[in-house]
């Protein structure tokens, strides 16, 4: 998420925050995973920022309306609906198929906002949190990944048949990191979406300038709530880039 927004808007500054103390959110209950977004939204707000975007799909889908009212003055952002009108716009069938953590799909976050903006879509969704694990460890380009996206995608596909579907959302943010393994497994003409870059695309263009008014001194800094060391490892594999560990600054959301 953080490498969409550098592309499309490099003059921002950012803070980042991975609250890896509590992580995965994709297994913790609704109201646990509103709380830990409150937390981090305090957080944010008391930093300064300008905006905030909620960047886990697992969030977005449970915690972005609770956020939203709880911070009125702020603009709060998460990537379902981003992700949701982008497999639209890609699907002439209205078909979209979706992946994503247990709690996204429970939710049914992107079949509902999908389902409003083309009332006769069809959607299916299927959980792969398998996926998260093997991405943070880097195996998303091998014999394993291969089996494991397999594994989901196949019975997934088959519920759009005949034909499959227009378009797939990639309802994680780890998700991304297998997108040259899902294009294999996919017909050509199905669509992969990432919300991350729809999202990052959008916000660019409603912001005029950089953020805070300046250029910023230090593009970004990061904060992690635990395991600074494997923040900045597997980071660094989202990221493409390195994350210096002197520019990671452990925090306490429990205290906020």
């Amino acid at each position: 998420m953080l490498r969409a927004h550098q592309r499309a808007k490099p003059s921002a500054e950012y803070e980042y925050l991975g609250d890896t103390a509590r992580l995965h959110y994709g297994q913790r209950s609704p109201e646990t995973i509103i709380e830990y977004s409150m937390h981090a939204s305090q957080f944010l707000c008391d930093a300064g920022v300008d905006a905030i975007v909620i960047a886990c799909n697992t969030a977005s889908s449970v915690a972005l309306t609770a956020v939203q009212r709880a911070f009125n003055g702020m603009r709060v952002h998460g990537v379902v609906e981003a992700g949701a009108r982008a497999a639209i716009a890609a699907s002439p069938a209205g078909r979209v198929a979706v992946i994503g953590t247990n709690c996204t799909v429970d939710s049914r976050a992107y079949e509902k906002a999908i389902i409003r903006l083309a009332p006769h879509a069809e959607v299916h969704a299927r959980a792969c949190p398998f996926l998260v694990a093997l991405a943070e460890e880097g195996w998303t380009d091998c014999d394993i990944a291969l089996m494991a996206v397999r594994q989901y995608l196949e019975p997934l596909v088959d519920t759009f048949a005949p034909g499959g579907p227009d378009s797939i959302i990639l309802g994680c943010t780890h998700f991304s990191r297998f997108a040259d393994v899902i294009r294999r497994l996919l017909p050509a003409e199905t669509a992969i979406i990432d919300p991350a870059d729809t999202l990052a695309h959008s916000l660019a263009k409603s912001i005029s300038g950089g953020l805070r008014g300046r250029k910023p001194t230090t593009p970004v800094s990061f904060y992690a709530t635990d395991a600074l060391q494997r923040f900045s490892s597997v980071g660094e594999l989202f990221l493409g880039d390195s994350i210096p560990m002197e520019s990671l600054e452990r925090v306490d959301l429990d205290n906020i």
